[in-house]
């Protein structure tokens, strides 16, 4: 699928610039569980929510239990050098990425001796 601006996060300086495609494929896991929030958020910014109420949403669909929580092993391909990733960084390089719940850095091992986050 292609990825628009406001599937970034509810600060993020790029949120609603129309320029941002993102090339974006999920593996399974990633298809079952990020992609519906990839969904919902669409759905609500279709609808004309402005971006605080549009994340109250998505906080409520969680709640409700009409958004599951990130499976194991979610991930996504962004192999696409034409993708558009936003003004600051324009055309971005080919990688992956790995979905993880939100938790601490301290507890991924964030400034840790010998850690590379």
């Amino acid at each position: 699928m292609v990825e628009r601006s406001w599937t970034a996060g509810i600060d993020d300086p790029d949120f609603w610039n129309p320029k941002l495609r993102g090339a974006i494929c999920f593996n399974a896991p990633a298809a079952r569980t990020y992609l519906p929030l990839t969904i919902k958020k669409t759905e609500l910014v279709l609808a004309g929510r402005l971006r605080a109420l549009m994340f109250e949403g998505i906080k409520f669909a969680f709640g409700k239990t009409k958004l599951s929580p990130l499976e194991s092993g979610a991930m996504c391909y962004m192999m696409s050098k034409r993708s558009y990733l936003g003004d600051h960084d324009g055309h971005w390089h080919s990688h992956l990425m790995f979905f993880v719940p939100l938790t601490n850095a301290a507890a991924r091992g964030a400034n840790s001796p010998g850690s590379q986050f």
